[in-house]
């Protein structure tokens, strides 16, 4: 099961870019991984438990923000 947001139309989302989060093991950590990459500014988050994958769109900058704030909050962030 996938969860889904988005930023508003207009806005220049940036690349797409699809991670491996390890350690998700429940909705809750859904949840707390799409808050994660949401507040670190990408658009179009898509985090994935069974197959353990984000995928969103963000700046290259942005992109590299967002695995440390994975990181930071425990996740074991994969290319």
């Amino acid at each position: 099961m996938a969860t889904t947001t988005s930023a508003a139309a207009g806005q220049d989302a940036g690349e797409p870019t699809t991670l491996t989060v390890g350690g998700m093991t429940c909705q809750g950590c859904v949840r707390r991984v799409t808050d994660v990459i949401s507040r670190g500014g990408a658009d179009a988050v898509e985090v994935d438990l069974v197959r353990g994958e984000a995928r969103f769109r963000a700046s290259p900058a942005l992109r590299a923000d967002i695995r440390r704030a994975l990181d930071a909050d425990g996740w074991d962030v994969g290319a």
